[in-house]
């Protein structure tokens, strides 16, 4: 039923194993699909983007399925909401992380941003005010 997309890094497995949601993590729901040793590997730009785009043709089914998904794997995927954290706090998970790079993370923040511009996608600084809001759109 929804698409959640916040980058890498924000805190997105540690807010579903801690909380009592129906989200689901795309990282556990496409694991046959990507691996997280795939963007340590040497690929082509041409490889990215055709791995990256069968994500986002699985996403679409899993929303037709009436699933709740929230994931840092994407294309060019247009999602229900993104969850942007700030910005202090983000770096600092992010500099603690040794498979993370601030700088590539700030690109995905950037796109992300333009992304909810361009096609006016709400965007939350946590989580939980984007479940409730995720909530109370697909139940009213």
């Amino acid at each position: 039923m929804s698409i959640v997309l916040s980058p890498s890094g924000t805190g997105k497995t540690t807010w579903l194993n801690n909380t009592n949601t129906i989200f689901e993590d795309a990282d556990v729901v496409l694991n046959k699909y990507h691996n997280c040793n795939f963007e340590r590997e040497n690929n082509t730009e041409n490889i990215r983007e055709e791995h990256y785009k069968r994500i986002d043709s699985q996403l679409k089914i899993l929303k037709q399925d009436k699933r709740h998904i929230i994931g840092s794997l994407f294309w060019e995927i247009i999602p229900d909401a993104i969850v942007i954290i700030d910005i202090n706090e983000h770096k600092k998970r992010v500099l603690k992380r040794q498979d993370l790079c601030w700088d590539k993370v700030k690109k995905i923040i950037n796109y992300l941003l333009l992304h909810a511009y361009k096609y006016n996608i709400p965007v939350f600084t946590s989580f939980d005010e984007c479940s409730t809001y995720i909530l109370n759109k697909n139940f009213e």
